[in-house]
């Protein structure tokens, strides 16, 4: 499973979307985020959370603003799940 998580200037709520991916009841996934040209900060927030994990691995990307669709084209080039989820900057998702 890889999780994908486009955002453009999520700055208040990139933190607890990120969070629910961290703490996602799944045995093993990867999450790319990917920051859409964001200028608020939210890529800063974003980046803290990159690393491995028991899980699997969190990266988090930054390309130049062209729309949600760009973002999630240039994420599903990064990912080698044989599933794909994707949420929203400003989402969450149930652990369970």
């Amino acid at each position: 499973l890889t999780v994908i998580l486009p955002f453009y200037n999520e700055l208040e709520l990139i933190g607890q979307a990120m969070q629910s991916t961290l703490d996602l009841d799944y045995p093993h996934y990867n999450v790319i985020a990917v920051s859409d040209g964001s200028t608020d900060g939210s890529y800063e927030i974003a980046k803290q959370c990159e690393g491995d994990y028991d899980f699997g691995t969190v990266r988090v990307f930054s390309k130049p603003n062209g729309g949600k669709v760009s973002a999630l084209n240039f994420a599903i080039g990064l990912s080698d799940g044989e599933w794909i989820l994707s949420i929203d900057g400003d989402g969450k998702i149930d652990p369970d």
